[in-house]
This record gives structure tokens, sequence and C-alpha cells, in this order.
């Protein structure tokens, strides 16, 4: 029985990319080569992180459901729920911000 984290690794080269960590066991670490770089995401189930590759060469992650631990290219950033952080081109983190919140939904009514 595997007791570790599960590794992935995907290139994006443009556009937006809306992850949900699923399954059981060690959580997962996912790793993403970007244009500008890339970065190291580290989740356990129900994480929820959105990626956004920016026209000015930025990178922008955020999360609206759990916290990943997180490592791009250069230093490293903790994303608490419906928390965002911008990416420079040259790997630079910038600051932790806390994003809008995350419209809710309900279910129809018959």
């Amino acid at each position: 029985m595997e007791t570790g984290a599960r590794r992935a690794s995907l290139v994006v080269l443009e556009g937006v990319l809306n992850a949900t960590f699923t399954g059981a066991g060690g959580g997962l670490e996912l790793d993403l080569a970007t244009p500008g770089g890339g970065a190291r995401l580290n989740g356990q189930r129900g994480t929820d992180v959105r990626m956004i590759l920016n026209p000015d060469g930025t990178t922008t992650y955020s999360s609206s459901v759990a916290a990943p631990n997180s490592r791009p290219t250069a230093g490293a950033f903790r994303l608490g729920a419906n928390h965002a952080v911008t990416i420079g081109p040259n790997g630079r983190v910038g600051r932790v911000v806390k994003a809008s919140e995350a419209p809710l939904t309900h279910r129809p009514r018959n």
C-alpha cells in the first residue's frame, strides 16, 4: 500500500487551469511548468487551485477551498482559502492577498 504523496507534472502554455485534488492517501504534488518558470503545488484531498497565465507574462495562483503549500521557481507561498498570489515572469513571488469571496451556489428548487 502506497502511503506517500503522489506526483504529477503538467506543462501549461496559455490560459487557465482549474484543479481540485481528489483521492485518498498522502496528498499530491503537482509540478506546473509555465513560460515564466512554474511552481510545485502540494495539496491534500479537497484542495482547489486556479492558475491563470496572464498576458503580461505573470502567473496568478488562487485557492478557494483549501490551503496548499506551494513552491514556485524562487521563494515559497501558502494560500489560505480565498487568497491569491502573482508570480512574476522572473519567478519573483508577489504578496499573498485576499481574493474576492467565491459566490455561493445553491441547488435548484423544484
